[in-house]
């Protein structure tokens, strides 16, 4: 017989507040277990109704404990308890969630006001795991802040990473994965979606390196920090292992877009004037690929002055507070545009990604 023991707290959830710090709120607990999103908003919408008896984190601290054993009873593998198994035989995920759904029954009809509850997993008539719990305890919901600053891939003697060959490729730091694409043309190599820099000339010269610059030069308050091009491949994203609530990144004009439309160049024409814009709209998409916001940032507004040195020149704070996304895209817009679409260089700085998840903590 297994016990699981739900930590005790005088308080169910610890608000993550309107706080920017780029600093995390707190280091997760090495046996926590982290859960979607949408269990979150289910478990504080619960426990704010007065009708509620204020324990759904419990009862969600024991679920996942059930998901895990009745995978591991299965023989599932790469099995995650907020989506369905990947691999196992045929007709195990229904004899899965059938023991879960019947399972998890019992526990939300029951009483959690205090003694000892004992909770028994059964698949079909075999019984494969008995839980017994202090009914009197909750378990603790920590909000956790991931900063994702891209510190951590090594570079190029030029500073600059595209991916390590052809095809598609990926960088992964906590809880995001950005993927990109490195293409070879006759003999000369490109990229699209994403790169990541630590550059830190702010001019343009040449494509290359050049392209790899920002204007502010170098990361926000570090020496690393992601570039953004318009997508080619659809798949090209920043995507999370589950679904978070994203506060906010720094953004920044490029020294390749920037060059463009203070100075002009052979595809877009002369430098900008009153009348020209340009902008990239952060897109945050649902786990079904709805889309939950758009955030517009305006990398060169209609009607500024470019004498006046009104376009982006500094990392600018870019606040989203967007909940239960799951990718993130981008699109790049502005006034100068040919038969082909948009000639101003379709290219933004991104560094420090904010997001938010949630932790209940398990032992």
């Amino acid at each position: 017989m297994m016990a699981v023991v739900l930590v005790a707290t005088p308080s169910v959830f610890v608000s993550c507040g309107d706080d920017e710090s780029d600093e995390p709120m707190t280091t997760p607990d090495e046996n926590a277990i982290s859960f979607n999103f949408l269990e979150y908003q289910n478990f504080k919408s619960s426990t704010e109704h007065p009708s509620r008896d204020g324990f759904d984190a419990a009862r969600i601290a024991i679920r996942v404990a059930m998901y895990n054993s009745a995978a591991d009873a299965l023989g599932i593998t790469n099995f995650d308890y907020r989506t369905v198994p990947l691999k196992g035989k045929a007709g195990d995920e229904t004899k899965l969630m059938n023991a879960l759904d019947a399972t998890y029954a019992q526990l939300k009809d029951t009483d959690m006001q205090g003694g000892k509850m004992e909770l028994t997993l059964r698949i079909g008539e075999q019984e494969i795991k008995k839980y017994v719990f202090d009914k009197g305890y909750k378990a603790e919901v920590i909000a956790m802040r991931d900063t994702i600053t891209f510190e951590n891939q090594q570079l190029n003697q030029q500073l600059y990473w595209i991916g390590n060959g052809e095809g598609k490729f990926t960088y992964t730091e906590k809880c995001a994965t950005v993927i990109g694409t490195q293409s070879v043309y006759d003999g000369a190599v490109y990229w699209s979606g994403f790169a990541i820099s630590g550059r830190k000339d702010n001019t343009f010269a040449t494509l290359d390196p050049d392209q790899y610059n920002s204007v502010p030069g170098g990361g926000r308050k570090s020496d690393k920090f992601l570039v953004v091009q318009g997508a080619y491949n659809d798949y090209e994203c920043i995507t999370f292992a589950e679904p978070v609530k994203v506060k906010g990144m720094y953004c920044a004009n490029s020294a390749y877009a920037y060059n463009s439309m203070t100075k002009g160049d052979v595809i877009s024409g002369g430098p900008f004037e009153k009348e020209d814009w340009f902008s990239c709209n952060i897109i945050c998409l649902s786990e079904n690929g709805d889309t939950i916001t758009v955030k517009e940032v305006k990398l060169a507004e209609q009607g500024y002055d470019l004498n006046r040195n009104k376009l982006i020149e500094i990392w600018h704070a870019t606040s989203m507070n967007a909940e239960n996304v799951k990718t993130i895209k981008f699109m790049f817009d502005g006034s100068r545009k040919n038969d082909w679409g948009l000639t101003t260089p379709a290219y933004m700085c991104v560094d420090n990604i904010v997001v938010e998840h949630y932790t209940a903590i398990v032992r």
